[in-house]
């Protein structure tokens, strides 16, 4: 998946991840910051419910591809 987000919620992010195992897999700094993440299904779920309730603060998500283990 992709999530864009801004610089100022960034450090929240990296934390938001570590405490829902999400690994942030790159980092790309533009005008917002762009990160590509890796997370099970579980986890989706629950970054796209807290994204919906505003619980942290993401401007966009994208999801690519699914990769089974």
């Amino acid at each position: 998946m992709q999530v864009t987000i801004e610089y100022g919620e960034y450090e929240k992010f990296k934390y938001y991840c570590n405490k829902n195992n999400i690994s942030i897999i790159k980092t790309e700094y533009n005008k917002d910051i762009v990160c590509k993440i890796q997370l099970k299904e579980k986890g989706k779920a629950k970054l796209v419910s807290d994204y919906e309730t505003k619980n942290i603060k993401i401007k966009e998500i994208k999801e690519f591809n699914k990769k089974y283990i």
